[in-house]
């Protein structure tokens, strides 16, 4: 599947992320993410756009965990923290730094923090 030609974030089009959440492949996202990061610079891509794709992975994330299990985590507190953390950033730099620590934060709760349910 072309992954070029969306105004989003490409990646919200690829199996990649999914597959490599549902494998618990922390680093190879994380890493997955830098390299995106670059790309993003490279392409100028704008600051709004890149706003817009976080607050949205800010969901995907959350969507991602919640559908995995229960946690002892509250998660309006940890979204509302992300949100906002987007909302008052002000450059592209600021905003890849916030997706790094988000990436990192759901993903150490659906390593380490799930209590897996029957759902």
């Amino acid at each position: 599947m072309p992954l070029e030609g969306f105004i989003s974030d490409k990646y919200f089009f690829s199996p990649d992320i999914s597959l490599l959440i549902e494998s618990n492949s922390k680093a190879n996202i994380l890493d997955l993410i830098k390299k995106k990061h670059i790309e993003d610079l490279e392409n100028n891509v704008p600051f709004q756009h890149k706003k817009n794709d976080l607050f949205m992975w800010n969901i995907i994330y959350i969507r991602e965990v919640l559908a995995k299990g229960t946690y002892k985590e509250n998660f309006s507190e940890l979204y509302n923290k992300f949100y906002m953390k987007i909302y008052k950033a002000s450059k592209v730099e600021e905003l890849q730094a916030i997706e790094l620590e988000i990436a990192s934060k759901y993903l150490d709760l659906l390593i380490y923090d799930a209590e897996v349910t029957d759902t």
